[in-house]
């Protein structure tokens, strides 16, 4: 296990360098502004995460599944209803069903990834934003915080939910969109109460691996197109 660790952390030194700096500055943002412990604490797992997610690699998921648990509360305690639901009864299971699934259809450290077709997407996209007038409609009348950007980053996660459980790429460019939502929801909640702003730093730091997991599966979808029409040659 050890060993696996060295090899990731020598293959992205910049990355590796980025999760210490992060680490550093949630605790010190954590310390001068009087985070809560508990609050934060789920962010140093998931500095580890976003590494290995950076590397489209299989175990991230499984450790994500637990993690997600831990978050939950979290934000229920922040008053993000509709995105503490996902992270329980949504983000959990469908972490762990992702490990098993590429773990079955393993490729390097990853898994074999596919595309969607220009009909699917369409489709895609209109039911998202089918559900999400919808959501922000009921999360309106509960009383939620930030009900737009909760709605949006709840919804946008189910969904690269289930195209990283499915392999689709498509999930790589998502979550670029959602990085950046997530952003923008984490610095409103921030400038609301300054204890939150070791999440503003995750994110910044979550964006930065969000870019890596882009190109990174670009190269492996890449990578097994060429391999496929080698075979069929």
């Amino acid at each position: 296990m050890f060993g696996k660790f060295k090899s990731i952390f020598n293959e992205n030194t910049f990355l590796f360098s980025a999760l210490s700096i992060t680490a550093v500055l949630i605790t010190v943002t954590g310390i001068i502004f009087k985070s809560q412990f508990i609050t934060i604490s789920p962010l140093y797992v998931s500095i580890f995460i976003m590494l290995f997610q950076a590397q489209a690699n299989r175990i991230a998921p499984l450790i994500g599944s637990l993690n997600s648990i831990l978050y939950a509360a979290i934000y229920i305690k922040m008053g993000l209803y509709s995105t503490a639901i996902y992270c329980l009864l949504f983000s959990f299971p469908i972490q762990l069903a992702t490990f098993i699934r590429w773990n079955k259809n393993k490729y390097g450290k990853s898994t074999i990834f596919r595309k969607l077709n220009a009909k699917w997407r369409i489709a895609v996209a209109f039911l998202f934003l089918a559900v999400l007038v919808g959501q922000i409609f009921v999360m309106n009348k509960l009383g939620a915080s930030n009900t737009v950007l909760d709605s949006i980053s709840s919804l946008l996660g189910i969904l690269i939910s289930f195209l990283t459980l499915l392999s689709f790429i498509e999930y790589s460019w998502l979550s670029l969109i959602l990085c950046f939502v997530n952003l923008l929801l984490f610095t409103n909640v921030a400038i609301n109460d300054i204890s939150r702003l070791p999440f503003v730093v995750y994110m910044l730091y979550s964006y930065v691996c969000t870019i890596k997991q882009f190109i990174t599966v670009r190269k492996l979808f890449n990578e097994q197109q060429n391999l496929e029409e080698t075979k069929n040659d």
